[in-house]
């Protein structure tokens, strides 16, 4: 690599990581859960107050004039809508025409429901003599299946924080936000 730990250089490496849940055939699964002892805790969040899979964003114009533009195909029960102000697309005095500022729009609204999905946070202390061992069964940035309270998902392991105190070596992980 093009490295050499010269002064004022930094030395940056990327990799990705290996996906290690029961979705994959060629790979043994790591799975940590309370009832393979592997897991001391964990804790589970999600926040879905602003979720949105589908909005109608009002752009440039006033009342019946309001230019709009619908995103999103979710229907029936499934369909949480929202409104996305989107006044602030313009065309920044070009001239347009009103397809492509209708694409603007949908393009706006489709970044803004991204924003609006879901969020589900997980932590957990992973138990450090447990089945699996660092940098040999599972490794940083990995995707890993959780098992826990019922709730079953896959994350990727983000960061590993290794503590030590008087209870004894403990491996903290912080993992992304579940995947279903």
């Amino acid at each position: 690599m093009g490295c050499h730990n010269k002064e004022r250089e930094i030395c940056l490496y990327s990799y990705q990581g290996t996906d290690r849940t029961y979705d994959q055939d060629d790979v043994i699964p790591v799975v940590f859960s309370p009832e393979f002892d592997n897991l001391a805790s964990s804790s589970y969040r999600y926040n879905g107050s602003e979720f949105a899979n589908a909005a109608l964003v009002g752009g440039e114009g006033e009342g019946i004039e309001k230019i709009t533009a619908s995103v999103g195909t979710a229907s029936g029960i499934n369909r949480f809508e929202a409104f996305l102000d989107g006044s602030n697309v313009s065309s920044d005095g070009e001239i347009i025409t009103p397809e492509t500022y209708a694409l603007m729009l949908e393009n706006y609204g489709k970044e803004q429901l991204f924003n609006k999905a879901s969020q589900t946070n997980v932590s957990g202390t992973i138990i450090s003599n447990g089945m699996y061992s660092l940098n040999v069964d599972y490794f940083l940035g990995d995707m890993v299946q959780i098992i826990n309270n019922g709730i079953s998902a896959k994350s990727r392991i983000t960061e590993i924080i290794y503590a030590e105190d008087d209870n004894g070596a403990r491996l903290v992980p912080t993992f992304s936000d579940w995947e279903g």
